[in-house]
């Protein structure tokens, strides 16, 4: 029996780069203000956005209102997003070749609704599930949204690694019962991974 029987990946900075800075750069261009007005004005709304609390019309309502700027009468966050998106390449081959290994693979992301688009693209089909805070209605370090993905994955929180790059929400997945892995780079992982029992290629002990 495995030790180990799924891994949870996050998205932003994990299985893509970190898009934060460059979403920030491409709006705050498209409404032609600094970066600190358009990050400080987000600064209120943004958790309501990742949870699905309000549309990305209500966001970019409440934010221009606090910009004196006009609404973009687009989804500037989906097209911010696309510019954006860039996969690493090597966290997805791991993810590939854990999942030819027969563990249970998901993604758990802090994620705002124009983003799930790409959860449709063929790559993706791997993770069994897709724990995404826009529609889980709760937020990374949140203890429910970890809860929602084992009951998803239908696995035990001993038995479950999670992956993130940011130390507070590995530190919400320990305190789920989780493993924990505090993404560097696609070596450090896989290192991380092996020291945990977890095996490519074959059964973990």
């Amino acid at each position: 029996m495995r030790a180990i029987e799924a891994v949870i990946f996050d998205w932003g900075g994990v299985l893509i780069a970190n898009p934060t800075a460059n979403i920030i750069a491409y709006c705050a261009r498209a409404l032609g203000v600094p970066e600190n007005e358009y990050r400080n004005a987000t600064a209120a709304h943004i958790a309501g956005f990742q949870k699905g609390a309000i549309t990305e019309q209500g966001f970019w309502e409440r934010v221009c209102r606090h910009l004196g700027r006009v609404c973009p009468g687009r989804s500037l966050w989906g097209e911010a997003f696309r510019a954006a998106y860039a996969p690493i390449e090597e966290v997805f081959s791991l993810a590939a070749a854990l999942h030819r290994s027969g563990y249970k693979l998901g993604v758990l992301s802090n994620t705002e609704a124009p983003c799930i688009k790409f959860f449709h693209e063929p790559r993706y089909a791997i993770f069994g599930v897709k724990v995404l805070s826009c529609e889980a209605g709760a937020v990374k370090p949140e203890d429910d949204i970890y809860r929602i993905a084992l009951q998803r994955l239908g696995t035990e929180a001993a038995k479950t690694v999670f992956i993130d790059d940011v130390m507070a929400n590995v530190a919400g997945a320990k305190d789920a019962g989780m493993k924990g892995i505090l993404f560097k780079n696609p070596a450090q992982v896989e290192k991380e991974l092996d020291a945990l029992g977890v095996r490519l290629g074959g059964e973990g002990s």
